[in-house]
């Protein structure tokens, strides 16, 4: 399994991928930052995570 998060100012579109479908089959799911510690917080959180480990190629 695997996301693709798209980040918006306060809105996040984050797409799981599931195995053994291709991506138009997996569900697609709209966040609205409606305060801190909600769900968008926490995909937002671990998108800039991931972001902070890259290392240049």
């Amino acid at each position: 399994m695997s996301l693709s998060v798209f980040r918006f100012d306060g809105d996040a579109l984050v797409t799981p991928h599931l195995a053994r479908l291709v991506g138009h089959d997996s569900p697609l799911l709209h966040f609205r930052r409606q305060g801190d510690g909600g769900m968008f917080d926490r995909f937002a959180e671990h998108a800039e995570e991931l972001w902070g480990r890259g290392r240049p190629v």
